[in-house]
């Protein structure tokens, strides 16, 4: 029963808490690209508790993370499936009498690289290890007076 329910009313990350209404509209707005300041407003909170959830919390965090991987994989197989006719487009285009065109379609294909994945932690523990080890490096170039 509760196995079928969507990924945004479980956005949970192995320990069964479920992100708050709150959490899921900030993260939506964020994904949405509005800003943090604005995200808070859309969700009924300070942008101050956005932060923190940013800085303390390792379920939010992770959650944000996933689903910013998520879209960027969405991303991908739209533009892979948009992938074949653009490069028939260039190739003509590549054949063109005009030099401008031909120098354009040319840089088009020098350029045409898909960015790389991100690589961010998508889980609560592996969001927590990320920031242990930020602390750790943090206090060994404090202790090395850096």
């Amino acid at each position: 029963m509760g196995a079928k329910n969507s990924k945004k009313a479980q956005a949970v990350d192995g320990v069964g808490q479920a992100l708050s209404p709150a959490q899921e509209a900030v993260i939506a707005a964020l994904l949405a690209g509005q800003t943090q300041a604005q995200a808070a407003q859309a969700a009924g909170v300070r942008p101050e508790q956005v932060s923190r959830w940013k800085a303390k919390d390792a379920r939010f965090v992770a959650e944000l993370n996933r689903r910013q991987v998520e879209l960027w994989e969405a991303s991908r197989l739209e533009l892979l499936s948009l992938a074949a006719e653009a490069r028939q487009t260039l190739r003509e285009l590549l054949q063109s009498d005009n030099e401008g065109v031909r120098l354009r379609a040319a840089q088009a294909v020098l350029k045409a690289q898909m960015p790389e994945r991100p690589n961010l932690p998508t889980t609560a523990a592996e969001v927590e290890r990320e920031w242990k080890e930020k602390n750790m490096f943090a206090l060994l170039s404090y202790l090395a007076g850096g």
